[in-house]
């Protein structure tokens, strides 16, 4: 992804590393991959997909109650 940001595979790479980082439990640098999809590469073909797991990273969970730790 950095020897060749330009490159139409870049979205696709970070966007599998952001499944990986989730699949990690790694949520924060998860959201901060898809953020960066979102905002460098807007043409990114999946780009629908990428703003929905990133709500969804950002939406409060249900499961959770008050004063409990997710």
């Amino acid at each position: 992804v950095e020897d060749s940001p330009m490159s139409r595979d870049v979205p696709r790479a970070l966007d599998l590393r952001a499944g990986f980082l989730l699949e990690l439990g790694r949520d924060e640098q998860a959201r901060e991959t898809l953020e960066r999809i979102v905002l460098e590469y807007e043409d990114y073909v999946m780009v629908d997909g990428v703003r929905d797991r990133l709500a969804e990273l950002r939406a409060p969970r249900e499961d959770v109650q008050e004063g409990e730790v997710p």
